[in-house]
């Protein structure tokens, strides 16, 4: 993306959201850039973010303490967060400015916004003067409106995951010298680090739940014999484990030319119910999966 031939865009990296002029002016009285003791004020601010890398449970509430320590760490007036949504293949972002919460843009497609080519490419940008930028017309007008003159972004990505993109914006138009852009760079690798910590976590307690759920269903099997009972309590289950949203549960007969149904969850799928608690095997979508005995998945158009 940064070429010869698109003026005022280099490499650079990306950061956080505004903070009141008197925090900047705090942040400007710091020691002087490239000194030691400024290094370490950076150093030390980043521990601050490292903490909470290791402590943050939600992806919330992580985003909303992370950002007004960025922006404090790197004295800018603009921060956004930019999560790709494999789902629908487009870039969610959320922004936090000077005395303002944090709001959510509408998704861009990947290919339309400069985080999507942040992301795709897995190369930083900046962007030194917002008035003058031709691309992305849609990101570059929003930006306009939230007072950004200038604007860095770079990508949010881990050894085994790309998450998305970090911005930085200012109000004045600037160029991001190298030294800062590398320490940007920093800042968006322990974001990402963050993210991912925060990801192992929910994976974690979710396997965990999943489990749970496992030994709650082999212990009502080993509670009751009452099959009916069995089928419901073990649907209730499954819906926790596996978050579908219907549920057919049908046992083959000893004759083995029909099924009973026991438990349907899906008001769509009524008729089902309609059709009495027997239905003959040969009618019904699950006779080859039973008589192949094995996992058979069907598309939108295969149920039609």
């Amino acid at each position: 993306m940064p070429t010869e031939a698109n003026e005022g865009v280099r490499l650079a990296e990306d950061s956080p959201e505004l903070v009141e002029p008197a925090r900047r002016e705090k942040y400007r009285r710091e020691p002087a850039a490239d000194s030691p003791a400024h290094e370490d004020y950076r150093y030390r601010r980043l521990l601050e973010i490292a903490h909470l890398v290791v402590g943050a449970r939600s992806q919330p509430d992580l985003l909303r303490e992370l950002a007004p320590r960025i922006l404090d760490l790197t004295g800018c007036d603009f921060l956004n967060f930019s999560l790709h949504d494999p789902r629908q293949n487009c870039m969610v972002t959320n922004y936090w400015k000077r005395n303002q919460a944090n709001e959510e843009f509408d998704a861009y497609p990947v290919d339309e916004c400069l985080s999507g080519w942040v992301w795709t490419h897995q190369e930083a940008a900046t962007i030194s003067n917002v008035a003058t930028e031709k691309r992305f017309p849609e990101c570059m007008r929003m930006l306009r409106r939230q007072g950004v003159r200038s604007y860095s972004m770079l990508p949010m990505s881990t050894a085994s995951r790309r998450f998305g993109a970090l911005g930085l914006g200012r109000s004045n138009p600037e160029v991001v010298s190298v030294h800062e852009a590398e320490f940007f760079n920093r800042v968006a690798a322990m974001v990402a680090l963050a993210l991912e910590n925060q990801q192992a976590h929910y994976s974690a307690e979710e396997q965990r739940q999943r489990l749970q759920n496992l030994v709650t269903i082999s212990q009502d099997l080993s509670s009751t014999l009452d099959v009916e009972t069995l089928a419901k309590n073990a649907i209730d289950n499954l819906r926790r484990i596996l978050g579908h949203d219907h549920t057919v549960l049908m046992l083959l007969e000893p004759d083995g030319k029909s099924l009973t149904r026991y438990e349907v969850e899906s008001p769509s799928w009524e008729i089902y119910q309609a059709q009495g608690n027997r239905v003959p095997l040969e009618q019904t979508i699950w006779k080859r999966a039973i008589e192949t005995r094995s996992v058979i998945c069907w598309n939108a158009e295969e149920l039609r």
